[in-house]
């Protein structure tokens, strides 16, 4: 399980492991604030580009525009560009998913494939032609990969599901109270 952030309050924490690993304790320290709001905002900028959660609020953004769009969310009005600490935590908590469940990596894969598809139907032009005046696209062999989408969004939403399964198992319970892992 990868569970470094959890959401309390409208608001995304980091669980209190984490902060004894590099770069997310520096993050954490160099914010002298009382409520840490600057490290809680920039922890809250690296769960949502990295979390494929359900509940992340951003996970089905492009990737072109979903850093833009979490910067406006967290930060209204100002600018604010991640430094060197917040890149290394987003990387490293990228690195541990991506280790942590070989399904997420298929899923990145599929995903990138599936955005590659998606900017191939956006761009087909009919009309574009050959050197020798032949169409470039036939309808006849386009129609068939569009029929065949939603085969391939359903197989991608049931890959997602499964990675989220791998990576966020819920916690067994005895009596109401989580277990322990070692007791398992």
């Amino acid at each position: 399980m990868v569970e470094i952030f959890e959401m309390h309050n409208s608001h995304v924490t980091p669980v209190k492991e984490v902060l004894l690993v590099s770069p997310f304790k520096e993050i954490w320290d160099r914010d002298k604030s009382k409520h840490k709001e600057t490290a809680i905002r920039e922890f809250s900028y690296i769960c949502f580009l990295v979390s494929p959660k359900k509940t992340n609020p951003y996970a089905g953004y492009h990737v072109d525009i979903k850093k833009t769009k979490i910067v406006q969310g967290l930060w209204k009005d100002e600018e604010w560009i991640p430094d060197k600490l917040v890149e290394e935590a987003t990387s490293l908590y990228e690195e541990w998913l991506m280790n942590a469940s070989p399904s997420m990596r298929y899923f990145n894969a599929v995903k990138s494939g599936v955005e590659q598809t998606i900017n191939f139907f956006q761009n087909i032009d009919f009309n574009e032609r050959t050197d020798k005046g032949l169409p470039v696209y036939k309808i006849s062999e386009v129609i068939p990969a569009l029929k065949s989408a939603n085969e391939v969004l359903k197989s991608m939403s049931d890959l997602k599901e499964r990675v989220e399964q791998e990576l966020y198992e819920s916690s067994k319970t005895k009596a109401g109270k989580e277990i322990n892992p070692f007791e398992k």
